[in-house]
């Protein structure tokens, strides 16, 4: 694996390229971090962050032990502020893109990656393939574009099936507690916009050859994680470990977010469990940036090795 942070004012692959975890954000001689796995050439392109109440990760932890790992997080007040991590994965003549983000639909300080791709050289028209993990807020909030066009339109999008009958569901609101309407009302403007040019995916499917979906649900009901073809395994475990922190040193814990709180954890332990023994890296959608390392068994939990 070769690893680099690539300077958005000069060319892909550079080999002065140097090491760094700067986030990518808008603005000359910015970074973001670059990695080759495999065929495949991927870039991780930073949304920005969201802005978590305190109590969604640690819910109903003891207040020391609570304390502890709330002081590891990166708070300000009693908000925690989780980056938001999009792979972008060049691979022939495909620009295939896992998430899109917020967009300007969900919070005033994501949102960031259109411009973000374009900074880092990926216009949104030459995206081939958009996977959706889930379809949470900051996860398909960029489907359309303001004027209600898709923002990437030449793509074709992947979503789990058990996902889509779950929030696309015409009783959904009947049978779903009110606190995730707003979610539901995301979900079926994106997933209805998506509806003509969607690819239903259920775990073992392949989006392309060397790009395999894999069961993780739990933090929604038909959440999927992707495995990719590679000298070493890679994971893009989503939102399956929402934290690095929490949800991989307290994988027991449930997270406020989670729809299946059991099930999220079975497939949490499942997922981690696997990659230590494995020595699978894992990428997720809100650790620290790039969001990318090893996991490491740890008595009866996990550690977490970032790479960069």
């Amino acid at each position: 694996m070769r690893v680099a942070i690539q300077s958005l004012d000069r060319p892909k692959w550079d080999a002065s390229s140097r090491e760094s975890n700067i986030p990518c954000e808008v603005g000359p001689g910015t970074s973001f971090f670059a990695f080759e796995h495999g065929d495949f050439e991927i870039s991780i392109i930073s949304d920005g962050y969201l802005e978590i109440p305190e109590e969604i990760f640690v819910p109903s932890m003891a207040l020391r032990e609570q304390s502890e790992v709330v002081q590891r997080l990166d708070t300000a007040g009693e908000i925690v502020r989780a980056p938001t991590n999009v792979p972008v994965l060049r691979y022939r003549d495909e620009v295939i893109l896992f998430d899109v983000g917020g967009g300007q639909r969900y919070q005033a300080t994501d949102g960031r990656l259109v411009d973000n791709l374009q900074a880092a050289g990926f216009h949104p028209a030459a995206v081939t393939k958009v996977v959706f993990t889930h379809a949470h807020p900051d996860h398909t909030g960029a489907t359309l574009a303001s004027d209600g066009s898709l923002l990437f339109p030449n793509a074709a999008y992947f979503v789990g099936a058990t996902e889509w009958d779950y929030w696309m569901d015409p009783d959904f609101f009947s049978k779903a507690p009110e606190g995730i309407h707003d979610f539901g009302r995301g979900a079926q403007r994106d997933l209805s916009a998506v509806r003509d040019r969607a690819v239903m995916l259920k775990p073992g499917d392949d989006v392309i050859s060397g790009i395999r979906a894999i069961d993780t649900a739990g933090h929604t009901p038909g959440h999927l994680s992707f495995e990719l073809a590679g000298d070493v395994g890679l994971i893009i475990a989503a939102d399956a470990a929402t934290s690095e922190i929490v949800g991989v040193e307290h994988p027991d814990w449930h997270f406020g977010y989670d729809s299946v709180p059991e099930l999220a954890v079975r497939n949490r332990r499942r997922l981690l469990d696997r990659a230590s023994t494995d020595k699978t890296k894992l990428l997720g959608f809100h650790w620290a940036y790039p969001g990318l390392g090893f996991v490491e068994a740890r008595g009866n939990s996990y550690r977490y090795v970032p790479i960069a």
